[in-house]
């Protein structure tokens, strides 16, 4: 029960804010800072060929039925053990939008 409540508050959490961020974000400063920061694990763009990415490819994980920008966003600013930079609200936003971008 406590786990129930715990995502549906994280949701709503993420909702607020990426409903406060989502007109200000910025696909391409998205698209620079994932071929940047995070193309040496993932593959981040469509036309990115690698034999074996550690990652699931961005594209994957947009077409993913529970893809949420908001949930992307906030896990972005919360680093993972290979992840040796720290983004901005904004930054992780944009990397979001870019995602999102990814399925249309």
């Amino acid at each position: 029960m406590l786990a129930k409540r715990f995502r549906f508050l994280a949701i709503v959490v993420s909702a607020l804010v990426w409903s406060s961020a989502a007109p200000t974000a910025d696909i391409d400063n998205g698209r620079n800072i994932a071929m940047r920061e995070c193309a040496p694990c993932y593959i981040v763009a469509p036309f990115q060929r690698r034999e074996v990415a550690e990652a699931p490819p961005f594209q994957v994980i947009e077409m993913k039925d529970e893809f949420d920008e908001g949930m992307i966003a906030l896990s972005l600013l919360t680093p993972h053990s290979k992840m040796n930079f720290r983004l901005r609200q904004q930054d992780a936003d944009d990397i979001a939008v870019y995602i999102a971008s990814l399925g249309k």
